[in-house]
Parts: structure tokens; sequence; C-alpha cells
């Protein structure tokens, strides 16, 4: 009797049990189709499906799988207005062999479209089949962070400088290198002459005016013209490039080559293109703080985000500050200071960016040394000023530019970029006239001090 009832409590509880899960199951399974059903705003431009992709499920807040493999090297359409997941994913896969699904059990997948063929009870069968066996076994799920950077991780998908406008790198039939965000922050780079350091054909070296100067395959831009850097596009001095910090740089990219004469007045042995962190519609805020040898000190700041409700407008403002209390020739430290604001009105047809910077820096003597009459140079290291502990060398630049993006048709985009820049650059300090007399003799010298303009 007492077995009995045992039995009959366990059997009671199990009932219980299952009844439980069943309803838990329910509210889930309505959960993830609310999560789907909800609309959101979208104001995605045409760009690599995969980086659309993971922007419309962290939007969304839903699970979407689907093999890496399938949407690799594909383009997105642009989705522009207030959709549901599964409607802004559709309206990203327009124009491609790809289609979306929902399983029974509620997950969202990618896959191949399949040719239409005519009803039938054995298709429908079939049908039936492949769905269930889609719930049991998803396809391969790629997880991906979206960070600032044009790509996923370390992997870039697209490239802007050899046509000015986003080709994906795997259409674009010429050597380009790109470093990304996330290969930037990686290397922990502080300037481009850091970020430059590791790519193949480039060679930084020391200018004789503290900044540095960059060759791409041997060949070197010169300071005013054909300088071999762009910024977005458009030629800059490569004194001012040298300068920008990397908080201000979204990714750089090298293309090789005489092939760059395509983006304008370049060095045959390539240009190296700045492209620049644009404003987003999600809000991003970062703080920066550095420490170095010779006392050196930095603190940057990084702010972004929607300025209006239907995230159109949008803002980026970027300012950074640097200084050290000496050099190592003994020179009064370097000081650099870096302030960019930039708007921008983007929808689905139209991308206009209006920005402003203004980059002052105040740069010590480089290292350098001596050499005799004889011909020999001297070969101690200098730990002093041959000058005043004051000589430096100060540039100064205000840069104003516009860039607008038109979509006239599906296949035909106007793209604009114009820039205003005015620039001086002064140096004050002590230089040797003659060399050092074989006996070791004091050398002649004189102050110097000129400035230049440039517009």
């Amino acid at each position: 009797m007492n077995i009995k009832i045992g039995t009959r409590s366990i059997r009671s509880n199990v009932a219980g049990v299952a009844i439980a899960v069943a309803v838990s199951q329910l509210f889930i399974a309505a959960s993830a189709h609310a999560q789907q059903a909800a609309e959101h705003t979208y104001h995605l431009a045409r760009g690599p499906l995969d980086r659309t992709l993971v922007q419309i499920a962290q939007t969304a807040n839903v699970r979407l799988s689907y093999d890496a493999s399938l949407v690799q090297s594909l383009q997105s359409a642009p989705v522009e207005g207030s959709y549901s997941a599964e409607g802004a994913i559709r309206e990203a896969l327009k124009g491609t062999d790809l289609e979306l699904s929902s399983t029974p059990g509620g997950n969202l997948t990618i896959t191949k479209a399949k040719a239409t063929v005519s009803a039938s009870p054995n298709s429908t069968a079939s049908a039936s089949t492949a769905a269930a066996s889609a719930d049991a076994t998803l396809p391969l799920i790629s997880v991906a962070a979206n960070r600032d950077s044009n790509g996923t991780g370390f992997v870039t998908e697209s490239s802007t400088t050899l046509t000015r406008s986003d080709v994906p790198l795997s259409d674009t039939p010429k050597s380009v290198t790109v470093v990304n965000a996330a290969a930037i922050q990686s290397q922990n780079a502080q300037s481009l002459t850091d970020i430059l350091r590791n790519v193949s054909g480039v060679v930084v070296k020391q200018g004789p005016f503290g900044t540095p100067t960059f060759a791409v395959r041997g060949f070197t831009g010169n300071s005013f013209g054909s300088t071999g850097i762009t910024s977005d596009g458009s030629p800059v001095q490569s004194s001012f490039a040298g300068l920008t910090p990397s908080i201000a740089i979204a990714s750089v990219e090298v293309l090789k080559g005489p092939s760059a004469i395509v983006n304008g007045s370049s060095p045959p042995g390539g240009v190296i293109n700045l492209v620049k962190k644009a404003p987003q519609a999600d809000p991003f805020h970062e703080i920066q703080v550095g420490y170095g040898s010779y006392g050196d000190m930095q603190l940057a700041f990084d702010s972004t985000g929607a300025i209006t409700s239907d995230q159109k407008l949008r803002y980026r403002f970027i300012v950074s500050g640097e200084r050290s209390g000496e050099s190592p020739m003994g020179y009064d430290g370097k000081r650099n200071l870096y302030i960019a604001p930039t708007i921008e009105w983007k929808d689905r047809n139209t991308d206009i960016t209006v920005g402003y910077e203004r980059t002052v820096t105040r740069q010590p003597f480089p290292q350098f040394t001596m050499g005799y009459e004889s011909g020999d140079f001297y070969r101690d290291y200098w730990n002093h000023p041959l000058g005043a502990a004051s000589d430096h060398f100060s540039l100064q630049s205000d840069n104003v530019y516009v860039k607008a993006e038109q979509k006239l048709t599906n296949n035909i985009t106007w793209v604009s970029n114009t820039s205003y820049n005015k620039s001086r650059q002064l140096l004050q300090g002590w230089a040797p006239l003659t060399p050092i007399a074989a006996d070791n003799t004091a050398c002649s010298w004189r102050t110097t001090r000129c400035s230049t303009t440039t517009r």
C-alpha cells in the first residue's frame, strides 16, 4: 500500500515537472518570436554582408546562424527605415542568391536560395523532412564582434584607396595592405609611425624637421603636391599626417606600385591613405592615457553618437594632447595637440560629412651627429643640445573638409571630397655653418629663424 501511494506521488511529480518544462519552452519560444517581430530603425549603407548581418543581429538582439563561406566577399543592400529582424535581414540579402528561413524552433538561418519547383505530395513531404532536419542540425554559426573598424576582427573586406569608393579587396587587382583598428589596438600603436613600422615595403625615417618621412618601395613623396600620403583620399603633407594620433585613425591603407597614380599625383612606389574615424549612430566613448620615457605623457578622448532620434544626424569629437619633459639629446620636450570635431548626415541615399582638424606641434631638434673636415664623423653620442635647449620646430595646420556621397541609382553613386588646408611651419634654433676642424676646435654657429605658410 505504501509502495503504491509512493508510485502515485512520483508519477504526479513527474507530470508536474513535464508541464512546467512545456510552459517554460512556450514562454521562451514566444519571447524569441516577439524579439524577431519587434521593429527597429536601421541606417545601414551598402557594405560587406557579414558586417551588416552582425549589426542587424546586435540591434534586434536575435540569434542568427549561417555558414561564413556563404557571405564571404558579398555586398549587402542598403537597409534604411524601420524593420523587424527578419525584414531587415531580407532587405540586406536583396541581390544575392541567399535566403532567410526560420526553423520550427524559432531559429533564424541563412541558406542558399533553392530553385522553385511545382508543388507535389512528395515535395511537400520532402520540405517537411528538410525543415525538421534543419531544426535538429543548424549550419556552422559565425560569431563575430563589430568594432569601429572596416572588417571583422583583423580581417578587412574592402578598401577605398584605389577607386575612392568602398570596393571589396577581392575585386581589387592590386597590392593593397590594410591595417584596421583591431590591428592598431593590438599593437598599441601611438602614431602613424608605429602603425606603418610592420608594413612590408614601407620605410619610416626621421625627417630633418622633427617629423617622420615615409617611403613606399623606395620612393618618397615631396613636401608639396606629390606627397605620397592622402587622408580619406585627399592629398596631405606628410609632416602633418605623421602627427595624427592613433585614436583618430580607423585604418591605414597602403596601395603599392605604379598603379597608385590612379589615386592622383602620387610617387611611383605607392600611396599611403589614412582613413579617419567617422561619426556613428551607436554611442561610443573612449579615454586613452599613456606614459613613457623622458617624461612623455599622453591623454586622448574620443566620443561619438547620434544627435537626433532617427539617428541620421551624428557627431564625433576627438581631442588628443601629448607632451614630454625633454628629448634624448637634451632639448625641451615635444608638445602635440590634435582637435577634430565632425558632423555627419546619413540616410539611405545621402551621406554628407563636414569636419575640421587642427594640429599644433612643437618638436625638438632630432638626434644627429657632426662631421670632421677630414671626412670622418664624430662617433660619440650627443647627449646635450648643440645650441639652446629651446631650439625647436613648430607646425600648425588647420584643415576643413567636406565629403559627400549621393546614391543616384542602384549601380551609380556620386562621390565628392573637398578640403581646404592652411599650414604654417617655423624653425628656430642654432645650426652649424662649418664642420668641426680636425683638431676639435669650435665651429661657427648662427641662429636660424624662418617660416613658411601654405594653403
